[in-house]
């Protein structure tokens, strides 16, 4: 019997977009309907709290959305951003449905592809507590500046900070746009390209 998807949506457009596309695709693959319901989180209330350590404050605040979902009779639920997840402890122990973490897949896939270390690039306690305790079986590597690269986060501040971004992609236009969607998803509302490269 198919489950009944809860999402907190809201936390950067990118990661929406690519949640929805991904289980209308599973569905159809499936045969089967999709049952999603989607909330709204206040990215900015979410980033402010981040930024000043309220971990109890924000995950009551999930908590509200939370029961929303199970209202409309989710069976679990996802917050569909890394960022926020700064609570997740919190939001774990009042949450009234099963939590799904974007962390512990990820963990697993860098794992079973032979990873052991990977670089990380968010907020800085994202940086500092290696996507907040959730890697476990990778190593992670963070920038000597954690604070400066989380000061993009803070609202207010028009002058932007150097990010250098590696990846690997077939072509220019998709490392481009992958890095665009990894920026979004992570909080930033604009972004210039200075340069791209290749490395051999």
């Amino acid at each position: 019997m198919p489950l009944h998807v809860g999402l907190i949506t809201g936390l950067g457009p990118a990661a929406t977009v690519i949640y929805y596309q991904r289980l209308t695709r599973i569905a159809a693959d499936r045969g089967c309907r999709l049952d999603l319901t989607m909330v709204e989180a206040n990215i900015r209330e979410v980033l402010a709290n981040n930024l000043s350590g309220r971990t109890r404050e924000q995950a009551e605040i999930f908590a509200v959305l939370l029961r929303r979902l199970k209202a409309a009779g989710a069976d679990f639920a996802s917050i569909t951003a890394i960022g926020p997840l700064f609570c997740w402890q919190e939001t774990r122990a009042l949450s009234p449905l099963p939590l799904l973490s974007a962390v512990a897949p990820l963990d697993m896939f860098c794992a079973d592809q032979g990873y052991s270390q990977v670089g990380l690039l968010g907020t800085a306690r994202a940086m500092r507590t290696h996507l907040f305790g959730q890697m476990v079986r990778t190593g992670v590597v963070v920038p000597g500046n954690p604070d400066a690269i989380g000061k993009a986060y803070q609202e207010g501040d028009d002058e932007g900070i150097d990010i250098h971004v590696m990846l690997r992609a077939p072509d220019d236009d998709t490392a481009v746009r992958e890095a665009l969607n990894a920026l979004t998803e992570e909080g930033y509302s604009e972004a210039d390209l200075d340069q791209i490269g290749t490395l051999m």
